[in-house]
């Protein structure tokens, strides 16, 4: 009597451990995941060894907004996932920075910069005008253009060109480690 007892208890907890299992790897695979990144390409924002919380859901959603901290698949190598902040989605017009010249590596995005429809400002034609032998681009459509925050030491779009939306990952939600650096993103 009592083993039976015994049987049918250790049964039934066997029984919410798998379902609470199936449940974490649902969460995990569609809705959320803890991203450990490394590389400074993306500091001041997120240093190496910084963990972030993501959500997958605006993904997959195509819901990504230029601005947005992103994760995806390295488009030069497929085996790794890359952190970046997106700077131009479809159909922007941009002026690439050159990757490489800690002159002339910052873009423009000309979309974002009018996309209010007021005019340019003196300091923005500046800009564009000193530009000029840039390399502009329109981003095609289901793709877009990724930077990382530290221009100088970042392989980004500037060296690959637009990624497609398929390779993004996640939309990264809050800095959750260190403890002490927790931050909204």
């Amino acid at each position: 009597m009592f083993a039976r007892r015994y049987f049918f208890k250790s049964l039934s907890f066997c029984g919410h451990v798998v379902k609470y299992v199936c449940i974490a790897h649902c969460t995990f695979t569609y809705v959320f995941d803890f991203v450990f990144c490394s590389g400074p390409s993306m500091e001041p924002t997120i240093y190496s060894g910084d963990i972030l919380l993501t959500e997958k859901l605006s993904c997959r959603r195509n819901r990504i907004d230029r601005g947005d901290v992103i994760t995806a698949i390295a488009p030069t190598h497929p085996s790794k996932i890359i952190c970046k902040r997106v700077f131009a989605v479809s159909g922007d017009r941009i002026v690439a920075g050159m990757p490489g010249n800690a002159n002339d590596s910052i873009s423009i995005n000309v979309s974002a910069i009018t996309a209010d429809g007021t005019p340019l400002s003196a300091s923005d034609r500046e800009r564009i005008e000193l530009t000029k032998s840039r390399r502009k681009i329109i981003i095609p459509r289901g793709h877009v253009w990724l930077e990382g925050d530290n221009k100088e030491n970042s392989a980004d779009s500037r060296y690959y060109g637009a990624i497609p939306q398929g390779l993004i990952k996640s939309r990264a939600v809050a800095r959750v480690w260190p403890p002490s650096e927790f931050k909204i993103l």
